[in-house]
C-alpha cells in the first residue's frame, strides 16, 4: 500500500499535540511536520519542535500529495499584516 504523503506546516503553539492528534487521525498517512523559519529567526528552535519537525522549503511543496497549514491564534491582527517567509 502506497502512503499519501502530507506536509504539514505547524503553527499551534502546542506542536506536539497537535503532531499527535494528526498521527491519530491520519494513520496510513506519511506526515511532515514543518515550522516557518522566521518564527525562530532571532532564537533556538525548542528542542521538541526540531526533534519533530523540519524547516518550511517552499522548494520541497511538490514532494507532497497534499499540504495543511495548521490554525494560529491571529485574530488580534488584521489579515493583510499576517505574513510568513519561509
Amino acid at each position: 500500500m502506497v502512503k499519501v504523503k502530507i506536509g504539514i506546516l505547524n503553527l499551534m503553539h502546542d506542536k506536539i499535540d497537535t503532531q499527535k492528534r494528526f498521527y491519530k487521525v491520519l494513520p496510513n498517512a506519511e506526515l511532515t511536520f514543518l515550522y516557518p523559519r522566521s518564527h525562530y529567526q532571532n532564537r533556538p528552535v525548542p528542542a521538541e519542535v526540531a526533534a519533530t519537525s523540519e524547516p518550511l522549503d517552499i522548494s520541497r511543496i511538490n514532494e507532497f500529495d497534499g499540504f495543511i497549514i495548521t490554525g494560529a491564534p491571529i485574530d488580534h491582527l488584521a489579515f493583510k499584516d499576517v505574513y510568513f517567509k519561509n
